[in-house]
């Protein structure tokens, strides 16, 4: 892990997230792993622009803080390392004093009948953001799409290996990238009313050129010589964080196919689990993931701080 020197100070030092962090900011989240892909280069750094992310490396921790643009509010991540909890809300609490602001926490929701998430000590109840909840599985669920409530999924795998058996899936390469970026932005159109989505389609190839680098993979799929498909995210320690997925629609079982060779390739990096973040409070997304049954819920909770 980077060696980062303690601040014997009470204060937190915040810069821009920037790609020059990225070997330090990759060393603390490998370190201190965790199932939320807000603790990801790739939950970070595409989305400094949409969220205005700074980070603090401070005894031996990451602090993230943001602003929430529906609501002007700061946000602040509960960080990852060393620090003790009630250590980084007193330093949090002390850089926020006089603006409106929200601490992120999160629980892992193996989707048992008894979870309770508790409150945070001095922050008072909690206030639980669900559009921004993660959805995990189990990888070898994608692989093939086995058993009877995989079955819709697994003919549209089955639809697409037999009629489109010359498309070519490979490993995403630094050649592939220009031909991706073209493909992505042929998509703009579709969520020019949707300023979220807009800013994701926008900005979801900004770490392509980190394939091979942090545990950060893709594949792209070509059909005569043109891409139909691609997916990229990053694997920390046994989960992959499947942070992007595109596909032409017009091909049916592109998704599924999409989702199936990714999982062989994370599985081979060590993932066992695949991280598919959130629903961003959208019907429809929501539905689509919930039919790909997740193992557990990464719920987020926000305090007033």
């Amino acid at each position: 892990m980077a060696t980062i020197t303690a601040q014997r100070v009470n204060t937190l030092r915040f810069i821009p997230a920037r790609e020059a962090d990225m070997p330090l900011l990759a060393a603390l989240l490998g370190e201190f792993q965790s199932s939320s892909c807000d603790y990801s280069l790739g939950g970070i750094l595409p989305w400094t622009g949409y969220f205005n992310y700074e980070v603090a490396f401070h005894d031996g921790s990451l602090f993230i803080k943001g602003v929430d643009p529906d609501t002007g509010f700061l946000l602040y991540y509960m960080p990852a390392g060393l620090i003790s909890r009630e250590r980084a809300v007193e330093l949090i609490r002390r850089d926020a004093a006089g603006r409106e602001a929200m601490l992120v926490d999160y629980e892992e929701d193996w989707l048992t009948d008894n979870h309770i998430a508790p409150d945070l000590d001095g922050c008072g109840p909690y206030i639980p953001r669900h559009d921004w909840d993660d959805y995990v599985y189990d990888i070898k669920q994608f692989v093939g799409f086995e058993g009877r409530r995989m079955e819709k999924k697994r003919n549209h795998l089955n639809y697409f290996r037999k009629n489109y058996a010359n498309a070519v899936v490979t490993e995403i390469s630094a050649a592939d990238i220009p031909d991706i970026v073209r493909f992505t932005r042929g998509m703009d159109g579709m969520h020019a009313s949707d300023p979220l989505f807009l800013y994701e389609n926008r900005h979801c190839t900004d770490m392509l050129d980190q394939m091979g680098s942090h545990g950060m993979i893709g594949v792209v799929i070509r059909l005569g010589g043109e891409v139909i498909g691609y997916s990229h995210g990053e694997v920390i320690g046994n989960m992959f964080f499947d942070h992007v997925e595109k596909g032409n629609v017009e091909y049916r079982g592109v998704y599924q196919m999409l989702a199936s060779e990714m999982a062989k390739l994370a599985s081979a990096h060590g993932a066992v689990y695949v991280n598919r973040e959130d629903d961003t409070g959208n019907e429809s997304l929501r539905h689509s993931k919930e039919s790909y049954h997740p193992v557990m819920m990464v719920r987020k909770r926000l305090y007033r701080i």
